[in-house]
This record gives C-alpha cells, sequence and structure tokens, in this order.
C-alpha cells in the first residue's frame, strides 16, 4: 500500500512542516518496505507499506506553521486503513458422527480441533447445539460430549465456529433415534 506525500502550505507562513505516523494493527509503528519506521518521519514523501498484519492501520499527518511565527498553529488529517480477513475458521472431526441410535442411547460427539489462518485455536468460539425432534434446542458446553436421546425422530446436531475477525463456519448434521 502506498501512504501518499501530504502536500502542506500556508499563505502567511511559507515555512510549514508536516509529520506522518502510521500505527500497526498491533499498536506500534509500521515500517515502510525500505527499513523506515513511520512515527513522525517527513509527510512530504511516499512509503510504502506491506500490510501483513489484520486489523486497522491507523494513518496520521500533522502539519504546523514555523514555530517562529507568531501564531503557529497545527492541523491535522487522520485516516484508517482496515485489513481485513475473510477467511473462515475450519473444523475437523477425528471419527464420525453416529447415524443411527435407540430411544435411551447417548448421542457422542466426536473429537474435534479447530484452526484458522489468524485467530489462534484457544481463541475460536464454538458454540455446540442439538435441536432434539420436539424442537428444542439444547446447548451442549465445553465440559461435555454426549447427550442422551431420549425421544424418538430427528436430532439436528450445529456447529457455530466463529473467530476473532468475525468469521463463521456452520456445521449441520443429524442423527435419526428409532
Amino acid at each position: 500500500y502506498t501512504v501518499q506525500k501530504t502536500i502542506v502550505c500556508d499563505v502567511l507562513s511559507p515555512n510549514v512542516k508536516a509529520h506522518l505516523t502510521v500505527i500497526a494493527p498491533n499498536g506500534t509503528p509500521a515500517c515502510s518496505t525500505d527499513g523506515i519506521t513511520l512515527e513522525n518521519v517527513d509527510a512530504t514523501r511516499d512509503y510504502q507499506i506491506s500490510l501483513s498484519e489484520y486489523g486497522q492501520y491507523n494513518i496520521s499527518v500533522i502539519a504546523q506553521e514555523d514555530s517562529a511565527w507568531k501564531f503557529s498553529t497545527k492541523s491535522y488529517l487522520e485516516y484508517s486503513l482496515a485489513v481485513v480477513d475473510g477467511e473462515k475458521p475450519t473444523l475437523t472431526f477425528q471419527g464420525e458422527f453416529q447415524t443411527e441410535l435407540a430411544v435411551g442411547e447417548v448421542l457422542t460427539i466426536p473429537q474435534y480441533t479447530v484452526s484458522d489462518n489468524f485467530t489462534k485455536a484457544e481463541n475460536i468460539n464454538v458454540i455446540r447445539m442439538v435441536i432434539n425432534p420436539k424442537g428444542m434446542p439444547i446447548y451442549i458446553n465445553d465440559d461435555s460430549s454426549a447427550l442422551k436421546c431420549e425421544y424418538t425422530g430427528v436430532y439436528q446436531i450445529y456447529f457455530y465456529v466463529y473467530d476473532e475477525m468475525g468469521n463463521l463456519t456452520i456445521f449441520q448434521t443429524s442423527v435419526t433415534v428409532k
């Protein structure tokens, strides 16, 4: 991305200076591709930056009249650039779901792992829900991996997997209880 130069001028004070700061999503000053740390640098030239992090880059320019000028003032220009993660998290099971059970048997959820290109696995939200044949939603907490099937009919199983950027993966399957 090119952070373009800023042209600054003042009718009465010909000596105006402009300083640029670019803050990366991690809260530190960004570096240009030629190794310059972009914190209070000359804003009257272009800088190339690599958008290597997801999140918001904050760009600010401060223009100030010569301090020798009697009424020295500052002007501010601020904008942001969002780098969005559009990749959904993945959900991988280490086994298969049962397809048929008898009333009173236990529906076991296979072990699974989650991963994402940006969010660490421990920071990925997983909501597990089963809708029983009577239409009742049953949320399965993290400490459990099984549910006793008390009614005949179809149990619908849903996994909602969210990463930190809000991307969602939905997994759905069903089990028939006779």
